[in-house]
């Protein structure tokens, strides 16, 4: 099979599903065959697959109301129903009879919140990216070391309802944590403010680096590049998931608070220590100090 892709120009994986889809009943393919199968299976319009008041409708809805994303839904069928193909459906087509009101309101489905489709620009360049970002591998060698204080982590967490927000900036030597207060809201103004006024606390030997994802809270990095941090290369900008994280104890940034990151009324704290049962707390104790004291021995 994987000869058979080199010699098309394809990838292995899709000669597989031509196989497995266009194969005759007794096993074999034949061109001809699968041919006639794809005209046939592109003809429009299609029978909905997903009806209403059918057991596929009702096993999807009961899932949905259990807040089971869409693809764990269609794992869970299959594996269900592993011989009955009335009962397999892929998460697009239960996205797509989701947004199309055949399961019913769209609101509270999904477990984003979510009540309409995303727009997919695929090859299309994203017009919102943020300017002149300075990606991973620009950025020190000594960060991914984590040996050398100053160097930090920023984040938000995002109260209910988007409503409110906590930023937080992770120190990845010593772990320490300062929340930012955000009152007035976390977009892009309000969170440049509140990262130069917490920045400029910090003495300027342990105020290297900082990095963030790609949240539009950060689109003003430059000015907070040039205000606060001591390095031109300072703020670096990483996709989600791209980075193993420093963890940011959330439970414990939550419980600084009177109400929890929920309430846009938070009490303004200015630090906290990573806590103990952290996956990647520190593991002894001199590793918890300020990264002024770090810096300093």
């Amino acid at each position: 099979m994987k000869t058979i892709a080199v010699g098309i120009g394809k990838s292995f994986q899709t000669v597989y599903r031509e196989i497995r889809r266009n194969s005759k009943p007794d096993g074999t393919y034949q061109p001809w065959w699968a041919h006639n199968r794809a005209v046939l299976q592109r003809q429009r319009p299609k029978e909905k697959r997903i009806q209403q008041g059918s057991r596929l409708h009702l096993a999807i809805t009961a899932k949905l109301d259990l807040k089971w994303s869409p693809a764990q839904i269609s794992r869970f069928l299959k594996r269900t129903f592993p011989d009955d193909e009335t009962m397999h459906a892929c998460p697009e087509t239960i996205y797509q009879a989701l947004f199309a009101g055949v399961l019913g309101p769209t609101e509270g489905k999904l477990r984003t919140g979510r009540g309409r489709r995303k727009p997919q620009r695929r090859g299309v360049p994203t017009k919102n990216k943020i300017k002149n970002m300075k990606l991973l591998d620009q950025r020190p060698a000594e960060v991914d070391e984590r040996q050398t204080p100053g160097h930090w982590e920023g984040d938000l967490i995002i109260g209910r309802h988007m409503h409110s927000a906590i930023g937080t900036l992770v120190e990845r030597f010593s772990r320490f944590v300062i929340l930012l207060h955000l009152p007035d809201g976390y977009k892009a103004p309000q969170v440049r403010k509140a990262l130069i006024e917490r920045l400029l606390e910090i003495p300027s030997p342990v105020r290297k680096t900082l990095t963030w994802d790609q949240g539009r809270e950060l689109t003003l990095h430059e000015e907070i590049s040039a205000r606060s941090v001591s390095r031109s290369s300072s703020v670096t900008l990483t996709p989600l998931g791209s980075e193993p994280p420093t963890r940011t104890p959330t439970a414990s940034s939550a419980n600084t608070s009177p109400n929890g990151p929920t309430s846009p009324h938070t009490a303004a704290t200015t630090s906290t220590t990573s806590p103990a049962n952290s996956t990647n707390a520190p593991a002894s104790s001199s590793e918890t100090a300020h990264p002024k004291e770090s810096w300093q021995t």
